[in-house]
């Protein structure tokens, strides 16, 4: 026969836990199984990862005040489409 017990806890920085059964679980042979949320970037955070993909590299200077002001009108013209 199988039982089930079931606790939430935090994932600690350390990522070790230390778990504390009932007493009514008998000593022996068990599975622990770990169960958690997969958070999914939000479709802005895609977008801005995008974004910041297409940066061009610097050229040892950075870019010019002019060079981004375009670069960030020919983004906001992208979003009309």
């Amino acid at each position: 026969m199988r039982a089930y017990y079931e606790i939430e806890t935090e994932n600690p920085s350390n990522h070790e836990l230390k778990i504390r059964l009932p007493d009514e679980i008998p000593t022996g042979k068990i599975k622990v199984a770990i169960i958690y949320e997969i958070i999914e970037p939000s479709p802005q955070q895609d977008r801005m990862a995008a974004l910041l993909d297409s940066l061009p590299e610097p050229d040892g200077e950075g870019l010019s005040k002019e060079k981004i002001q375009a670069f960030i009108r020919q983004e906001r013209e992208s979003w009309a489409d």
